[in-house]
């Protein structure tokens, strides 16, 4: 979790970061927002480039060649999210396959260090949660600050 990260702006409620994703061919607008799901005190986390609309649209695949960056910057928008909201939780699901192995791949790089930060779950398609084993077919992630 102490990677390198892109800088960021974002909104006083702390539910909307900005940040640009850079490559030597690109600069790509990106937006991660914490949107309330309709479960109390739980949140989905969106990431997507932003479009000339301002909407998000987390369907592109940008292949900017910085993943690593991008992920360690949603980890920091996690971290101050949970300094600002410690009793909620973040669901995290991927659009597609492809991206939820991503997310549980980024989740379990950095578990040892997570563990002592959050109680992290894994979703299974039947809506049963379980604590995060790495490398088990999850549908989403649940997320928790630990108090």
């Amino acid at each position: 979790m102490n990677r390198p990260a892109y800088p960021f702006s974002h909104d006083a409620p702390n539910l909307t970061f900005d940040f640009d994703s850079i490559s030597d061919h690109k600069i790509i607008h990106k937006r991660i927002e914490y949107m309330p799901t309709g479960v109390y005190d739980v949140y989905n986390l969106a990431l997507g480039d932003v479009q000339e609309n301002g909407e998000i649209d987390d369907s592109i695949v940008s292949d900017n060649n910085d993943r690593d960056l991008v992920l360690a910057t949603v980890i920091q928008t996690l971290l101050l999210f949970f300094q600002h909201y410690p009793k909620r939780a973040v669901y995290i699901e991927g659009n597609d396959d492809r991206r939820t192995r991503l997310y549980r791949a980024a989740i379990s790089r950095e578990l040892d260090n997570a563990r002592d930060l959050f109680d992290i779950y894994g979703v299974y398609e039947n809506s049963n949660f379980e604590r995060f084993t790495p490398n088990r077919p999850y549908i989403a992630f649940l997320i928790r600050l630990k108090v």
